[in-house]
């Protein structure tokens, strides 16, 4: 995701992603005893590392009674809350195994199940009907076309690329300082959504695609405008 993140203009998550994705993948190297993170030896049972700390360690912080709700914020506070946060966690999801409230599967995962592998195919299927009674596989076009409005995009429209352009991106961040690094406007994806903007007379600013609401007014006949 992080040429996409790069090209969508979220800096601060580009720049903490290029930092935080290399320690990851050298944890196997640096940190042998949680690579690779799970609750449970059981299938399917890996998951990502932010997903571990919010599910486990900071699941108790925005709690009753938690970090943010009650204690307060002074200093030896957070400190014993935040070291604490480890053990709790362990405490608790033994807790919720004595109970059988356990929610990890130890035999399988809950998408391969049948029920939801058949609601998924089903689903797919009316996603593909829908492509298929808009004809947007039909033209021989290679413009942009929104599925949902029709609209065409002109040639300067590179979401297609947009990988790419996420890509060059992250090169120029090599070798530079991550709080002095800019991105450049230049660098950004252009999409459908890339429309021009106006000033009203209140001195607002309204975004207003040209193309679209010239085929709105072909489509309700306003005026006669020539073909």
């Amino acid at each position: 995701m992080l040429p996409y993140l790069a090209i969508a203009v979220h800096h601060n998550y580009t720049k903490s992603l290029a930092i935080f994705i290399p320690k990851m993948i050298d944890l196997q190297c640096t940190h042998r005893d949680v690579h690779p993170v799970r609750r449970t030896d059981g299938a399917w049972t890996g998951m990502f590392t932010d997903l571990f700390i919010e599910s486990i360690l900071t699941a108790g912080l925005k709690s009753t009674g938690g970090l943010t709700r009650g204690l307060g914020f002074n200093q030896s506070t957070r400190l014993l809350f935040l070291l604490s946060r480890p053990i709790c966690a362990e405490i608790s999801q033994s807790i919720f195994e004595i109970a059988g409230r356990s929610s990890d599967e130890e035999d399988g995962h809950r998408e391969q199940t049948a029920s939801r592998i058949q609601r998924d195919m089903s689903d797919i299927d009316k996603a593909l009907q829908v492509l298929l009674e808009r004809g947007v596989f039909s033209t021989s076009s290679r413009k942009l076309v929104s599925f949902s409005t029709g609209l065409v995009g002109d040639d300067n429209l590179n979401a297609d690329e947009a990988k790419a352009v996420g890509d060059k991106t992250l090169e120029s961040m090599v070798d530079q300082s991550v709080g002095s690094n800019t991105f450049s406007r230049k660098r950004q994806v252009k999409t459908l959504a890339s429309a021009a903007h106006v000033k009203t007379s209140t001195g607002e600013r309204m975004e207003i695609d040209p193309k679209h609401l010239y085929q709105c007014l072909l489509i309700m006949g306003v005026g006669e405008i020539p073909l």
